[in-house]
């Protein structure tokens, strides 16, 4: 049995969306509205993911990665290099995997919650 809790799933969306902002940032084509916009909605859901689960179910590691998510992506609101925008998703994704460690039972639970926190 699988389990699922806010936290993980804010903090893949928050993860997800960062990685999204830099594959569409990357070439300066959009304006600096835009990832500003981006990178303050998505530290809000990292911190969010921190919060529910710091206050629910506590996993060190997930918890902290979401902090550091939202405070990266705070530090680089304003950032000139493209490649910043890769650090808090890299940094969250560590997150994401202890996070499918710690909700499954037993090894084939492992690899569906891998895979499930992936896409």
């Amino acid at each position: 049995m699988i389990s699922l809790d806010a936290a993980t799933v804010l903090l893949q969306w928050s993860v997800g969306g960062l990685f999204f902002l830099w594959y569409t940032t990357r070439r300066h084509d959009i304006g600096a509205g835009y990832g500003w916009l981006l990178r303050g909605s998505f530290a809000t859901l990292a911190a969010g993911a921190a919060a529910a689960g710091i206050l629910v179910d506590f996993v060190a590691v997930r918890d902290i990665s979401a902090i550091g998510v939202a405070t990266i992506s705070i530090v680089t609101l304003r950032r000139k290099n493209p490649r910043w925008d890769l650090v808090a998703p890299a940094f969250g994704a560590v997150g994401l995997v202890v996070a499918a460690f710690d909700s499954a039972v037993g090894p084939g639970d492992t690899a569906v919650n891998l895979a499930r926190i992936a896409v």
